[in-house]
């Protein structure tokens, strides 16, 4: 997700290094089917668990898009690191309104697996994609 926000995205007249939301989207659907055979969902599990992904990633992507959007263009280091933060916030937010969520489809066991992927692949994207703080 939007973990890691690109280094250029925080730089003026750079344009972000990232994929678009449709890549974007498409890998984050796939990795879930992964992670729903990892987590041994039940069908009905899956069934439950998808919607709450999607908007999960629909409103991530969002939240992406208004972050570059903010970061990019002739404003000061102030004006991006504020709204760096609210995004790391508002981000916070979807992360734990799914968690709330998922918790009443998941058994304790496997909402624990869950959280240890999820911050398994975050590591990942935060080596793919450095934070650089807006100078």
């Amino acid at each position: 997700m939007l973990s890691s926000i690109p280094a250029a995205a925080a730089e003026p007249g750079k344009t972000p290094s990232i994929p678009s939301t449709n890549t974007l989207a498409t890998k984050a659907r796939q990795e879930l089917e992964v992670m729903m055979d990892k987590l041994k969902l039940s069908d009905v599990q899956k069934t439950q668990v998808r919607p709450v992904f999607e908007d999960a990633l629909v409103r991530s992507n969002a939240l992406l898009q208004s972050a570059l959007k903010n970061l990019s263009g002739n404003k000061s280091s102030e004006q991006k690191a504020a709204a760096l933060e609210q995004s790391k916030q508002e981000l916070k937010s979807i992360k734990e309104d799914t968690d709330t969520r998922l918790a009443q489809i998941l058994t304790p066991e496997q909402m624990a697996q869950m959280k240890k992927l999820r911050n398994e692949r975050g590591s990942e994207l935060k080596k793919e994609y450095p934070v650089k703080k807006p100078s």
